[in-house]
């Protein structure tokens, strides 16, 4: 799709036609949708650090630099362990050494990803988007663009998402096969939820 390869129009009538288990695609490529047309009316307002909140009430998040530059090495130091899949939450890093070897992982990942970068480590999430533009092979600027704002919370929508990663993990990888997948350390773990949140 973000080469112009493949038609979203054919994937969405492919994919209303695929029943009830193929209609989160089709939601999915509404969203995509709806990112191409914020970003083309945005312009370059897309890549603000406070973003495009719209009737938000809580004060603006305080993002920690991760370059260090702000007398922040704290900063730096988380940066590169969530970059380089160390931050200690197996689904996260799975889906960064994911990303970091294929240049794909999935969107229940990415959110993940996105959740704990902007939410537990409190990291620009401009550094993020980048981040992911630099490795994506499917890269789209306005999806990528508009999916960091809506996961870090300073989208054009009032919804703070802060995901439970660990329970996410249970939710979505009970047996452990994805983390054990892409993580060197947990490939011997026995199968079970106990691999997927250690």
């Amino acid at each position: 799709l973000a080469m112009g390869n493949l038609s979203p129009r054919t994937v969405h009538m492919a994919a209303a036609s695929g029943g009830e288990e193929c209609q989160w695609l089709c939601s999915h490529l509404e969203m995509r949708d709806y990112f191409l047309y914020l970003a083309f009316s945005s312009g370059s307002r897309l890549f603000r650090v406070e973003g495009m909140p719209v009737g938000k009430k809580s004060a603006p998040t305080a993002w920690r630099n991760p370059t260090g530059k702000d007398d922040d090495a704290d900063a730096a130091r988380l940066w590169r362990c969530w970059a380089e899949g160390r931050t200690g939450f197996p689904l996260v890093d799975a889906a960064m050494a994911e990303l970091l070897e294929t240049g794909h992982c999935s969107n229940r990942v990415r959110q993940n990803a996105a959740s704990v970068l902007t939410k537990d480590l409190t990291l620009d999430w401009r550094a993020g988007a980048e981040w992911f533009q630099f490795l994506l092979e499917d890269h789209c600027v306005a999806a990528n663009w508009g999916n960091w704002l809506y996961f870090s919370g300073v989208g054009p929508d009032p919804k703070q998402r802060h995901f439970r990663t660990a329970s996410q993990a249970m939710r979505y990888d009970p047996e452990g096969r994805y983390v054990r997948k892409w993580l060197r350390s947990l490939r011997g773990a026995e199968d079970g939820a106990e691999a997927a949140i250690r």
